[in-house]
């Protein structure tokens, strides 16, 4: 007996969604060669809009000291040149080890600059007790500048605010801009 038509389109349906995921996957790793993806996924295609979304994705960054950031997030959905996410987590690296544990409540990622932008942002150092959170966190890819907006940081003798902090990756420098407000020792 032959195959009904429902399970031909079924078929080809499956198939068709394989193929873009397969399509999203190759054009990320030939346009960012150092993203590694390990995912537990499960993909979904939008005929009209042509999207790939990835859910419960980790993708990391691998430098040429090793890992540079490791972010995963409950969806990562692709369209055309940006990555969506949502409820984000992850970890951020100096010399393989991990130093801020990163959390938002989504990001945009672009693939032609390299661009990153992440909003309602905190992040917590591994190893103390700092904690610093901002509206929102930019990558500038070209600059190679971090720029964190509405920050507020707190550590255990020390709380500081400010409307803008920059942080040049290459010259680990970071500087303090728009009403900085610095408060030391005092609630002891």
């Amino acid at each position: 007996m032959p195959p009904c038509r429902f399970e031909k389109n079924l078929v080809f349906l499956f198939a068709f969604s394989l193929f873009l995921l397969v399509v999203s996957i190759v054009r990320l790793w030939v346009v960012e060669g150092d993203f590694f993806f390990s995912l537990p996924f499960s993909p979904s295609v939008s005929p009209p809009q042509f999207m790939v979304r990835l859910e419960e994705a980790k993708v990391s960054k691998i430098g040429e000291k090793g890992k540079e950031w490791e972010v995963w997030a409950a969806t990562i959905e692709q369209k055309n040149d940006q990555i969506l996410l949502t409820r984000v987590g992850g970890f951020v690296f100096q010399d393989k080890i991990p130093l801020y544990h990163l959390s938002a409540a989504r990001g945009l990622i672009s693939l032609s600059g390299g661009d990153a932008t992440l909003w309602e942002v905190e992040l917590k150092e591994e190893k103390g007790n700092k904690v610093i959170r901002g509206k929102e966190l930019s990558f500038v890819n070209q600059k190679g500048e971090l720029i964190l907006y509405r920050v507020d940081m707190k550590d255990s003798d020390m709380e500081a605010r400010c409307g803008k902090l920059v942080y040049n990756v290459a010259q680990r420098k970071m500087t303090w801009e728009d009403n900085v407000e610095i408060r030391i020792g005092l609630w002891k």
